[in-house]
């Protein structure tokens, strides 16, 4: 009676098993068939879309004609050229040093635009008024600063720092200079100069830092930037010395080589002593044609 049993239940499972694969074949033609089918239907439909855009008929604008969707959707107008990326707009600060000595060419460096810097001299009695002008007329107003030379030949007068003297008389003198000009931003050392380059240099720069003047460096010196980092001094170094006693052509190549200047490193610094009418109106042309080469002329010298 046992045996029957198992027997029967063993028949059961065998058909049970037959049953769940017959309906997992039938499962899988179900789905199979109904992917091809949906295929085929949205083949059906896209044709269907297609016909209906290419008999509806639209204005178009540029040709004047009566043209169909299809034709448009498939040759879509383009939309205007994207414009190209300005380039970099560049800065160039310009600075005249040695006024003051002459009260025409003074006045007529005053005259140019205010985005040029103006340096006076110290050893004109007119710089300080001259000086006060300037910053009226929006020029940034920097003070000379004699120092000793190195040619031996050329004086820098009663007023400068020189290496032999002691620390109470440059300092002295840092002081009488700054007295001439009124309230000067910066001091400028000039091109040739030696005095940068010695220790006794230091005490000034600290006296600068105290009275939060900046140092414009018209020298070589390779250590200059330690050093005015070392005592908490703003610097501003010149790139290009002009000379105006050059030709015409040679004149315009320098300032060409300060506009390159400017381009490499986004920000260039001329220097030009006491120039003579001619050279500043060249220089005022010169500031008129910057304007078409993205060259910004600056009056900023930090």
């Amino acid at each position: 009676m046992i045996g029957r049993l198992k027997f029967f239940i063993q028949k059961i499972k065998s058909r049970k098993r037959i049953f769940l694969h017959i309906f997992a074949i039938v499962f899988l033609f179900a789905l199979l068939a109904g992917i091809i089918g949906s295929t085929y239907l949205g083949k059906d439909k896209n044709i269907s879309h297609a016909n209906k855009n290419s008999q509806i008929l639209v204005f178009d604008l540029d040709s004047g004609e009566r043209v169909s969707v299809d034709k448009i959707m498939k040759n879509p107008k383009k939309g205007p050229p994207t414009p190209a990326t300005p380039a970099k707009m560049t800065q160039v600060t310009v600075i005249i040093y040695n006024l003051g000595l002459n009260n025409s060419d003074a006045e007529k460096a005053i005259a140019l635009p205010k985005e040029f810097v103006l340096s006076f001299s110290p050893y004109s009695e007119n710089s300080f008024q001259l000086s006060q002008n300037a910053a009226q007329a929006g020029h940034a107003v920097l003070s000379d600063l004699p120092m000793q030379m190195k040619d031996a030949t050329e004086n820098p007068g009663n007023l400068a720092l020189m290496v032999e003297n002691n620390d109470f008389r440059n300092l002295n003198n840092l002081s009488a200079v700054l007295s001439k000009v009124d309230n000067p931003s910066g001091v400028l050392s000039e091109p040739g100069e030696i005095f940068t380059r010695s220790n006794n240099f230091v005490p000034v720069l600290q006296a600068l830092s105290q009275h939060k003047i900046y140092l414009v460096y018209g020298g070589d010196g390779e250590d200059i930037d330690q050093r005015a980092k070392d005592n908490d001094v703003e610097l501003l170094k010149v790139d290009t010395v002009l000379d105006e006693t050059k030709t015409l052509p040679d004149f315009a190549a320098q300032l060409a080589s300060l506009e390159d200047t400017s381009r490499k490193n986004g920000f260039a610094v001329g220097l030009i002593k006491s120039p003579s009418s001619d050279a500043l109106e060249k220089l005022s042309k010169w500031a008129e044609e910057l304007k078409n080469k993205n060259i910004k002329l600056n009056s900023s010298t930090k």
